[in-house]
């Protein structure tokens, strides 16, 4: 009877391990899938002429560009410090930032009295961390035989 007892409790054992669950992994970044939204308004100068027009869509373009840009250098990274921040300290990275925004998908373009008005949005997200740096990196796969591939490698 005690052998029973026994193997059932070890028995029982792995099942109660088997059904614990691990804690999920949280991302260390509040804003990790988080989708911005900005509007920049170019003016028409004179009349709506062609070559108007196309002017006030880049200064409309580029206004909303520069809103995005300023909404993501708000933002809190993992190490405690803003994008601005991070920006300020490398200038590589302030240039993929850019980059980034300009990537932004134009979800609305408006004519209105004043000139155009164009909604951009951009989303960040894995690819944005990813493009940027701010992502785990995960190890590098290392090979069991790396001395053995060396050694058959033949100099000339």
């Amino acid at each position: 009877m005690k052998i029973w007892l026994f193997f059932g409790v070890i028995g029982f054992f792995p099942f109660l391990v088997s059904c614990a669950s691990l804690p999920e992994e949280q991302s260390d970044v509040p804003w990790a899938d988080l989708t911005l939204h900005a509007t920049g308004v170019g003016a028409i100068e004179g009349q709506w002429t062609a070559s108007e027009r196309f002017a006030a869509i880049q200064r409309a373009k580029m206004n909303a560009y520069l809103k995005l840009q300023s909404q993501v250098m708000m933002l809190p990274t993992a190490s405690k410090k803003t994008v601005r921040e991070l920006a300020r300290e490398n200038p590589l990275f302030e240039k993929k930032l850019s980059q980034f925004v300009r990537s932004a998908k134009i979800v609305r373009t408006q004519n209105t009295n004043e000139g155009i008005k164009i909604t951009t949005e951009l989303y960040l997200g894995e690819h944005f961390m990813t493009t940027m740096g701010l992502a785990k990196r995960k190890p590098l796969p290392t090979s069991r035989d790396a001395r053995s591939d060396i050694s058959h490698r033949r100099s000339y």
